[in-house]
């Protein structure tokens, strides 16, 4: 009862107290585990119930695969493999959908799609995995081909299957595709649920056409923070800056609370018109809410402050962040080249190559401008530092046009 509720810790007490344990006991706390975590756990009862005896069933693969799954243990899962092999479970439908599930999680979709080919028998739960692990490892085309596939085979589609298809469709930005597949939903009488509804808000919004994404939205029953962060990135991606910074502000009047995915789809948005006093008001909104602040909330704030030509502030926060990445660099780097100020930004790129951080080609696109502004090229190559520089200026150079218009290579 512990185990399928979630609470582990009074599940592993009485679990540890018995003497007698059956494998559907052994099972029901693995299950527990690699729904819950800690997932390491799953694998540690997995070796202690063979050494006690007891033989894993096919019930307890799943188990053991998912949490593989959720630690991206590869060398794990094949070591599970090895032992569903010796056991003769490999055929077991739900064991090779675990396996299926497994290997597309760990990115290792080659064998993945091995044992989906080579399935003697498939459910709707094993073309769902297949597509997932396409669309979920940039493998769009492949996704969208298998969706069809599994159509023609009288395999009749479900809501997990189509959010996955519209998924793919998202990452192709192929609209017409997606009209496609939300006629399927239609004609299927799905039951719309949350999942499949926030997908064609995605879908839609990605593929830019952002009214039917708000008619999807304006039309739910139900939405929950999903859908409010996925229509205000809509409007944001698009280029409706008013509109997002509006939808926020309706989502934060009532019952769904912004959370930090709400906050880096929004901030983007006050950059976009400058509106510094909404950028403010979402920054106070984050430190009143306790909201983490997270790098990539203090990044979008650094940006946000930055097109707002307030780089004092971008830079007060960038001083305070405990951890940075490529992308905080990046921010800062722009924002003192879009304010003008070329020697700062070449000082804080002198800074980032000091920390170790890698230059991108991001920032090279804002350090050259720094280097022309101050009609400096040599002394953006010595003092940087940096044969990016050099390298992204021959590349300039050798991909120029010539006079018939065409690169010279």
């Amino acid at each position: 009862m512990y185990a399928i509720c979630g609470i582990m810790v009074d599940a592993r007490q009485v679990f540890d107290k018995m003497s007698d344990r059956s494998s559907f006991l052994w099972n029901t706390m693995m299950r527990g585990y690699a729904r819950n975590g800690p997932y390491e756990e799953t694998l540690t009862l997995f070796h202690q119930m063979q050494e006690a005896g007891i033989h894993p069933d096919n019930f307890t693969y799943p188990f053991v695969l998912k949490a593989c799954a959720s630690l991206s243990a590869l060398q794990e899962g094949k070591e599970v493999h090895d032992h569903i092999i010796r056991t003769g479970f490999e055929s077991d439908v739900f064991v090779r959908n675990a396996l299926i599930d497994m290997y597309s999680k760990c990115g290792s979709l080659d064998m993945a799609s091995k044992l989906f080919v080579t399935m003697p028998n498939r459910n709707v739960i094993s073309w769902n995995v297949m597509i997932a692990g396409y669309a979920q490892n940039g493998h769009a085309c492949e996704a969208l081909a298998l969706f069809h596939q599994m159509q023609q085979a009288d395999v009749k589609p479900n809501s997990v299957t189509t959010v996955s298809a519209l998924r793919a469709c998202a990452s192709l930005e192929a609209l017409q595709e997606g009209k496609k597949i939300h006629d399927v939903i239609i004609r299927n009488i799905f039951e719309l649920d949350l999942s499949v509804e926030n997908s064609l808000i995605a879908m839609y919004s990605k593929c830019g056409s952002i009214s039917v994404a708000r008619e999807v939205f304006d039309k739910m029953v139900k939405r929950d923070v999903v859908s409010w962060n996925a229509m205000i990135s809509g409007y944001a991606q698009n280029g409706h800056a008013e509109e997002a910074l509006n939808l926020f502000h309706q989502m934060e009047s009532g019952n769904i609370k912004p959370n930090q995915v709400t906050i880096v789809s929004v901030l983007p948005a006050c950059a976009d018109v400058a509106a510094l006093q909404e950028g403010k008001y979402i920054h106070e909104y984050i430190m009143k809410n306790e909201l983490e602040l997270d790098v990539v909330v203090e990044n979008s704030l650094i940006s946000m402050y930055a097109k707002c030509k307030s780089i004092h502030i971008a830079r007060q926060l960038f001083d305070k962040m405990s951890k940075r990445n490529v992308f905080s660099w990046n921010s800062m780097i722009a924002g003192y080249t879009q304010n003008g100020l070329a020697s700062e930004a070449l000082s804080i790129f002198n800074e980032m190559q000091l920390s170790g951080t890698k230059p991108s080609a991001v920032t090279m696109i804002s350090v050259i401008p720094a280097c022309a502004r101050l009609a400096a090229l040599q002394q953006g190559k010595d003092e940087a530092g940096s044969r990016h520089i050099h390298t992204y200026f021959v590349c300039m150079h050798s991909c120029r046009p010539d006079r018939g218009g065409m690169a010279i290579l």
